[in-house]
């Protein structure tokens, strides 16, 4: 669950959504980088992510992006769109030079997966790149531990966790199984360590709930993406499988995995970067506390100004009080002023009409 707005950049995504658009145009550089001249014909399966795009750019191919999708074209998608299903299509044989596909193959039923990739295969010329989460140690239990607690912030599991768990997801021996029975030659290796993607995502899911510091959550998210190599980011266990298939078998000397594979994390880089995510939750924790005491000190004002006014109402009950005792001592002299003898006599002395204070004048 990355975080995302309409001018994010590929940048600042967390580490588990950035570091799969590096990978994938890194490894495309390696394999065409001889060929500056030539324009790379590329196909993205499920994709349409403007944050390929924007990777691309920043390489030096020369490329042509189409997207690939069961669903009806989005508005924001600008390069040429097929709207199909993979496992059910026309394309041609060795139509794209290469055919991609990232975090796709665990929304597909289990009874369509080889054809997904027997496809992604047949279209592809050149390279065929798979990579996502796949049935490897500890994913499974991951995913679940996420999509409780996902539960538990939000009342209901993650969409796409729930997708994942239900579809399941690839396991590398059915790679192995199509590769073996065509040939292909292939590199396979591990990225986003499974203890980053547990962070980020625990992360990613307490900034929605809490509202983390965004600005410093995407400063932390640049250091990684910038340092990935030096990161622990393909330390097994992983999350995610990258699977490289080369349908032109002179492709695979051009590109080095080891450098991935092969490469130390920088326990420095890796320290600083941890230590920033707790800062995020050390200031959100300081701003609940001092949420937390702005509200008693306002609870125990008001409590002042609730007791100020009931004392205040006691008092005015006390007044009334008095007065209505004050008035019934008053009211036996007042019936004897407006009786009827006591009008007789004021006739008789020659007053015409009894007027008290309250008489019309």
């Amino acid at each position: 669950m990355p975080i995302q707005s309409t001018t994010q950049k590929v940048t600042d995504l967390s580490p588990d959504g950035s570091t799969k658009f590096f990978l994938l145009v890194d490894i495309l550089e390696q394999a065409y980088k001889k060929d500056e001249a030539a324009t790379v014909r590329i196909l993205d399966v499920g994709g349409g992510s403007r944050f390929l795009q924007q990777q691309l750019k920043t390489s030096g191919l020369q490329y042509e992006l189409t997207v690939l999708d069961i669903i009806p074209k989005p508005d924001d998608i600008e390069v040429p769109y097929i709207h199909a299903d993979i496992t059910d299509n026309d394309i041609p044989n060795d139509s794209f030079d290469v055919v991609l596909s990232t975090d796709v193959l665990e929304h597909v039923p289990e009874s369509g997966k080889r054809k997904f990739v027997e496809e992604c295969l047949r279209i592809s010329k050149d390279l065929c790149i798979i990579a996502g989460p796949f049935m490897t140690d500890g994913v499974d239990r991951a995913e679940v531990i996420v999509n409780d607690f996902n539960k538990q912030l939000f009342g209901s599991g993650q969409d796409w966790l729930e997708e994942h768990l239900f579809y399941g997801k690839p396991r590398l021996e059915m790679f192995y199984d199509i590769l073996e029975a065509q040939k292909i030659p292939h590199h396979e290796f591990g990225s986003q360590s499974l203890m980053t993607w547990l962070l980020n995502t625990h992360t990613n899911l307490l900034e929605a709930k809490l509202g983390l510091d965004t600005n410093a959550h995407r400063k932390l998210n640049r250091q990684y993406n910038r340092d990935y190599l030096m990161m622990n980011e393909f330390q097994s266990p992983t999350y995610r499988q990258f699977v490289v298939m080369y349908k032109d078998a002179a492709k695979q000397p051009l590109v080095d995995v080891t450098r991935y594979t092969d490469k130390g994390a920088d326990g420095d880089r890796i320290s600083v970067y941890v230590g920033g995510l707790m800062r995020l939750y050390a200031d959100r924790i300081d701003r609940a506390q001092d949420n937390e005491r702005r509200l008693t000190e306002a609870n125990a004002k008001a409590s002042d100004d609730i007791a100020r006014l009931t004392e205040l109402c006691k008092a005015q009950e006390r007044t009334i009080e008095d007065q209505s005792r004050t008035l019934a001592k008053l009211r036996p002299l007042l019936n004897v002023i407006h009786s009827k003898p006591v009008e007789g006599v004021r006739r008789l002395a020659g007053a015409k009409k009894f007027r008290s204070n309250n008489d019309e004048q």
